[in-house]
């Protein structure tokens, strides 16, 4: 999955979801 440079960087988190839940764990914390 391509990041989307338009949304913001949570957004982009978000897609990385599929990659690995502790990015978005590390960024929510």
């Amino acid at each position: 999955m391509k990041r989307d440079p338009i949304l913001p960087h949570g957004m982009c988190r978000m897609k990385d979801a599929t990659h690995g839940n502790k990015l978005i764990t590390e960024e929510t914390l």
